[in-house]
């Protein structure tokens, strides 16, 4: 049986995070939440302004997930359905690859034919975005975005609410300060 879930967001990551929950076949999507709604319906399905609005309606349903690209409103999402005791889980694409040793906090999402290396940690509300590549030993901090093909190579440390850019390689043992913001196709080798 599937579990019920609700979506943060009708925006573009948001359709990225629905195609994810329907390919790992066991969640069931009844609704999202957007505070400024174009629309009543979203990829078929209610859109509420709402958190108290979609509670009202689907009281049963603990789970949720945000799919807001910026990192700033995606914490803010994130810690009021933490405060209000929602359950978050962290989900994987199927074409994903995530080590046995490595781990990844409540609310990320690891895309489409991405990789997360040995003994990797990747921290809570994390985007690890479609095709990125995170090497053994990296760290990932709260809320940070990495881009699109992206590599972290062997210990990179990205701090919180980071945004690498598209195509970035933070080269091995960069270490990258919190609330940082990395361009496309952007390299950074470790200061020697």
């Amino acid at each position: 049986m599937k579990t019920q879930i609700f979506i943060i967001g009708c925006g573009g990551h948001s359709k990225v995070v629905t195609e994810v929950l329907v390919a790992m076949q066991k969640w069931d999507i009844v609704g999202y939440i957007d505070e400024h709604p174009k629309s009543g319906v979203f990829l078929g399905q209610p859109v509420f302004n709402s958190l108290a609005a979609l509670s009202a309606k689907f009281p049963s349903v603990k789970s949720a997930f945000v799919a807001i690209g910026d990192n700033g409103k995606r914490k803010l999402w994130y810690k009021n359905l933490e405060s209000s005791n929602h359950s978050i889980p962290w989900i994987a694409h199927p074409t994903a690859y995530v080590s046995p040793t490595a781990t990844v906090g409540a609310g990320s999402l690891i895309g489409a034919k991405s990789s997360i290396g040995p003994y990797s940690a990747i921290g809570c509300g994390v985007i690890i975005n479609t095709g990125a590549i995170i090497d053994h030993d990296c760290e990932v901090g709260n809320f940070s975005h990495i881009g699109q093909g992206a590599i972290t190579c062997g210990g990179v440390h990205v701090g919180s609410e980071v945004l690498v850019g598209p195509g970035c390689v933070l080269e091995k043992m960069t270490q990258i300060p919190d609330s940082k913001s990395l361009q496309s196709n952007f390299s950074i080798k470790p200061i020697q």
